[in-house]
């Protein structure tokens, strides 16, 4: 087979391919609207007991928005400002030890956070509002403690994700 043909060839399946997808709802590039191109992220505000929660949340945030590769990050001027509180945090058991019914064994920790998405320029106008969950699970191997602080990275993480995933997804 000559190049022309392959080359051809590698054209209509990559055009077939891409109006597939256009038709099941997949788009290549972004689905926000024209002019959302940069967030602002302070901070987020703690309102639970957990200490130094809203430096772990605020730099999955971060993280997930750079991973995301949708939206720069900025600390001035952005087009959009990204306000989180967080509003509990619950540490629960999901699994007992066999012998012992009142002993846990697997535990799960859930972030909770209210979410406020603006647009700044020209004022700043609410886009979404909305409560998150970011959670993740681990296995009690030595002490509580210890094992609520190995788990709150990945914690963080899903509750990141699940903040720049309502913002990405949302149009």
């Amino acid at each position: 087979m000559n190049k022309y043909i392959r080359s051809l060839l590698a054209v209509l399946t990559l055009s077939l391919i891409s109006s597939g997808c256009s038709s099941m709802g997949y788009r290549l590039g972004t689905t926000l609207p024209k002019g959302l191109e940069s967030v602002r992220v302070p901070i987020f505000i703690n309102k639970t007991k957990e200490p130094l929660l809203e430096t772990a949340t605020t730099q999955a945030t971060i993280q997930e928005f750079q991973r995301e590769g949708t939206m720069k990050i900025v600390k001035n001027s952005a087009d959009t400002l990204l306000e989180v509180i967080l509003t509990d945090f619950v540490l629960e058991p999901v699994r007992y030890s066999q012998n012992e019914s009142l002993t846990g064994q697997e535990y799960r920790i859930r972030i909770y956070a209210d979410m406020v998405f603006s647009k700044t320029l020209p004022e700043k106008t609410v886009m979404i509002e909305k409560r998150v969950i970011g959670e993740a699970t681990f296995i009690l191997t030595t002490d509580l403690s210890s094992g609520k602080l190995s788990a709150l990275p990945a914690a963080a993480d899903n509750l990141g994700y699940h903040i720049v995933n309502n913002i990405v997804e949302y149009w």
